[in-house]
């Protein structure tokens, strides 16, 4: 395959590296905040996001999604800056960010700058389900 910079392959296993690392940096942050540093007001989030006519246990709901929001982000990205089960957790991290996506078409009717950002993030995600792990990883063979 014709390159310009044919020299930069030997690198080619740095590339996932870097998205790992990059994805850990801003998954972890927000599963912390969704954890313990603001939970009372991402759960009020989530509580007020309700439909109008949902049924009562729609409180039930809305109380174990923050929490599971945050150990899906925190603890994957905690995996992901590890090198750990990278690809099945960057599969789970897409399938949660790919559910924000819908979730905030659906309230908003268009695409904002959130949305975009989502969308960038997806597509991380996914490029690292498919590239694998890359170095310095725990799933790489001994």
């Amino acid at each position: 395959m014709p390159s310009l910079f044919p020299a930069l392959f030997t690198f080619s296993e740095a590339a996932p590296f870097l998205l790992r690392v990059a994805l850990a940096a801003l998954f972890i942050p927000y599963g912390y905040k969704k954890l313990f540093a603001d939970f009372p007001s991402v759960l009020g989030v989530f509580k007020s996001t309700e439909w109008q006519s949902a049924p009562p246990s729609a409180s039930l709901r809305s109380g174990w999604r923050a929490p599971s929001a945050g150990i899906a982000e925190f603890f994957g990205g905690l995996f992901l800056l590890a090198g750990f089960l990278t690809q099945l957790v960057s599969l789970l991290l897409a399938a949660k960010t790919l559910a924000d996506i819908v979730k905030g078409a659906k309230e908003k009717r268009d695409i904002s700058y959130r949305q975009g950002f989502s969308l960038v993030l997806l597509a991380a995600l996914l490029s690292l389900a498919l590239l694998g792990p890359g170095i310095y990883s725990i799933d790489l063979p001994f």
